[in-house]
């Protein structure tokens, strides 16, 4: 099956991954992220109802999908991006 596919009521069905990705940053060590569940999109689209910035909403996403390190929301907004 393809990685996403059209519907006849024109919604597109995604085929989600159900493994975690897993890299290595300076800034952070070690880190995984997990798979994007059914329940995810769900609060992904309550995030999108959001005023907040396009940054925030990425951060956002980001953090809830984190599952290593264990690290706060702030310390993770602070983290340095280059």
């Amino acid at each position: 099956m393809k990685k996403s596919q059209q519907l006849k009521n024109k919604g597109i069905m995604l085929n989600l991954s159900k493994n975690n990705t897993s890299i290595k940053l300076n800034s952070l060590g070690g880190v995984e992220i997990k798979y994007v569940s059914y329940g995810d999109t769900e609060e992904i689209a309550k995030l999108l109802s959001q005023k907040i910035s396009d940054k925030d909403f990425v951060l956002k996403v980001l953090f809830r999908q984190l599952v290593k390190p264990e690290i706060d929301f702030s310390k993770f907004k602070k983290n340095p991006r280059k």
